[in-house]
């Protein structure tokens, strides 16, 4: 079966329309929708957005995250679903020789992985390697949006072709729903990161802090950047691929016998495309979704709902390599509110003075607040790399961050 095929009868026969969202309503509490920003799904009714809830770090309340339409401009016209179709057809006359299609009644689901509000994840086994298979929960197949925003992270993922963006290799439907098979995390980066100083005794957050050296956080830090630099330059002719949610939670590793932190950018439910007009306008800000993302890694124009380019992203990306490099939460000493308005003046952390200062420049630039000032992840590249050279790769397999509860499963890696 060609991939067109599959995805023609996704558009042809949608689900059937609920009544009511079930998101509707309250965005706090027991009742938040704690999970739904793992997930790639389409919101049809811009006013009554998602958000995620997270458990507050000390001395900062929930922040959320706004789950909106993938593809801007076609969304809230009512045509995204046609615009996306043309897409596709256009880059996937090649793309269909290799884009497997797999038959479900063939896999066999041998291990529960993890769930969140609309997906479950199972692994499996392709081709005699660990895979995962991500498909939406049976309670949640007839809400459109859900189903949408799924066949859109497929659409995404299996086109897309880079050793740190995590790899689909295959996709199929199960009941008329999709499902997509991808590779198996060993972990995400929280679990690997130093938990927080109030979490744990301050001898334990030292160990683990020792295992994070600088040359380790700067090889992270350049993966991502090469994963960024391929989504905005590489991915698809004439298009740039907005993640639109960088954020530790959506990056993890691999299994790689040549390098223990081999990392992965994955979660495209959220992502957009930009298409390129290859004149000096090409990067000035348009009218996209507002506060579309997680709100601590957000640009200032994202989280006070202005318009914006693909560098907001490079804002995302330094806060990501802050923390990383710092092991500490950005901004964790703000509210929400306080951090809208806060980084919408300029503000943001002070850095290390240990740090180089290349890294230190570096990360200033992406912090910039007027946007056209930050750089481009391919400039950003070569820099992470030249710093890399400098210091001594310490591998994280010679001790590992912090053992997982069960050591003969991935550390809570696929909560999707």
């Amino acid at each position: 079966m060609r991939l067109s095929t599959i995805f023609d009868s996704f558009v042809r026969d949608p689900p059937k329309t609920p009544g009511t969202a079930p998101w509707a309503g309250g965005t706090s509490g027991s009742s938040s929708l704690n999970t739904i920003a793992r997930f790639g799904v389409l919101i049809s009714d811009a006013a009554s957005p998602a958000r995620e809830a997270w458990t507050p770090l000390p001395g900062a309340e929930a922040w959320s995250t706004r789950r909106e339409p993938n593809v801007d401009g076609y969304t809230q016209h009512g045509s995204d679903m046609h615009e996306f179709t043309r897409w596709r057809r256009k880059y996937t006359t090649d793309g269909d020789a290799g884009t497997r299609v797999v038959d479900m009644s063939k896999l066999t689901m041998c291990r529960y992985l993890g769930e969140g509000e609309f997906a479950t994840a199972h692994q499996t086994s392709l081709d005699g390697r660990p895979a995962a298979i991500k498909m939406l929960k049976k309670e949640k197949r007839e809400i459109p949006s859900a189903v949408e925003g799924l066949k859109r992270e497929i659409m995404m993922m299996t086109l897309m072709d880079h050793p740190n963006v995590l790899k689909a290799y295959a996709l199929g439907q199960h009941e008329g729903i999709p499902l997509m098979i991808v590779e198996l995390l060993s972990h995400t980066l929280p679990s690997q990161l130093p938990r927080g100083p109030d979490t744990v005794p301050f001898w334990v957050r030292w160990r683990e802090v020792k295992r994070w050296p600088l040359s380790r956080s700067l090889h992270c830090a350049a993966q991502l950047a090469r994963a960024l630099k391929y989504c905005h330059d590489d991915a698809f002719p004439g298009y740039r691929v907005l993640h639109r949610d960088v954020k530790p939670n959506n990056i993890g590793f691999i299994h790689d016998p040549e390098d223990p932190d081999h990392l992965v950018l994955f979660d495209f439910g959220l992502a957009t495309l930009w298409g390129i007009k290859n004149d000096p306008s090409d990067t000035l800000a348009r009218n996209l979704t507002g506060e579309t993302g997680s709100l601590r890694y957000m640009a200032p124009e994202v989280a006070n709902s202005r318009p914006y380019c693909p560098k907001a992203e490079v804002f995302s990306f330094a806060t990501v390599t802050y923390e990383i490099a710092s092991c500490e939460k950005p901004f964790s000493n703000l509210l929400p509110e306080q951090f809208r308005r806060a980084i919408g003046t300029g503000y943001v952390p002070e850095m290390p003075r240990k740090w180089p200062a290349e890294l230190r420049s570096l990360i200033s630039e992406c912090w910039k607040l007027d946007a056209q000032q930050r750089p481009e992840f391919r400039e950003i590249v070569p820099r992470l790399d030249a710093l890399c050279a400098s210091f001594p790769r310490v591998r994280a397999g010679d001790k590992p961050a912090r053992p997982s509860p069960n050591p003969t499963q991935p550390d809570n890696a696929w909560v999707v």
